[in-house]
């Protein structure tokens, strides 16, 4: 059995909680296939303390409604354990906002973008580095929600896929670190939810609401198709 730890960094709002429940279960939905996970969560929100990086065989860090250029104290902790979780060869995954602080603790830098909110079914392109490491991709569409993006990948990592709206979509850091923007875990109905409450909170455009929304309609994610790859990456160097 491989331990799975899950760092969750925030919680999801109430309406997309009700549909989804929290960022943990979601992941644990999204990998439910595979009965060779067992899953932990440390709640580094809410202050719980962050573990040493081989107290699980692998990790996951979720999204979060903040962002990591914020004033949070458990912060720079995490980039810490980023650091520490991808040198001694733990397999570690970020999503969105994992993605993202992943990026900003290997010195690349993470802005509010100006491209507006991605929100929708978007499609990725692999790159030559990304077919390496997830095969049999390209291209491949996911569910994104996410108003901040990476402007300058870190040095030490490889670009493994991009999009129109988002140019730096996934990297890896060696073997033991692969972070994605998108959201393999989302489903359409939680994906609405969520843009309902942002076209709420933040005056979407009427045109990028109507855009997503057709997307979540029209548009089959395949995320399950990344699923496999992975659990792969997960399981790679897990303790015997």
């Amino acid at each position: 059995m491989t331990r799975i730890g899950i760092l969750e960094t925030g919680i999801p709002q109430k309406d997309v909680v009700d549909i989804h429940s929290d960022f943990p279960q979601m992941f644990r939905n999204y990998f439910k296939q595979f009965s060779d996970l067992a899953f932990t969560t440390v709640r580094i929100f809410k202050g719980e303390e962050i573990p040493l990086p081989k107290s699980q065989d692998a990790w996951i860090i979720t999204g979060s409604p903040s962002s990591v250029y914020d004033d949070l104290v458990w912060l720079p902790l995490m980039e810490d354990f980023v650091r520490e979780s991808v040198g001694q060869s733990v397999p570690t995954l970020g999503i969105c906002f994992g993605h993202q602080l992943m990026a900003q603790a290997f010195g690349g830098t993470v802005v509010k973008s100006d491209k507006g909110v991605g929100i929708g079914v978007h499609d990725y392109e692999i790159t030559e580095a990304g077919k390496k490491m997830l095969p049999g991709l390209s291209p491949i569409r996911l569910i994104a929600a996410h108003g901040d993006q990476v402007t300058i990948a870190p040095d030490s990592a490889a670009l493994l896929a991009t999009s129109s709206f988002c140019t730096n979509a996934a990297f890896s850091y060696g073997d033991s670190g692969l972070s994605i923007q998108a959201h393999p875990e989302f489903t359409a109905p939680g994906a609405i939810a969520i843009t309902h409450r942002w076209a709420q909170k933040s005056s979407l455009p009427a045109q990028t609401v109507a855009v997503a929304m057709d997307s979540f309609v029209n548009v089959r994610p395949n995320s399950h198709r990344l699923a496999s790859e992975l659990h792969k990456f997960l399981i790679r160097t897990a303790s015997p």
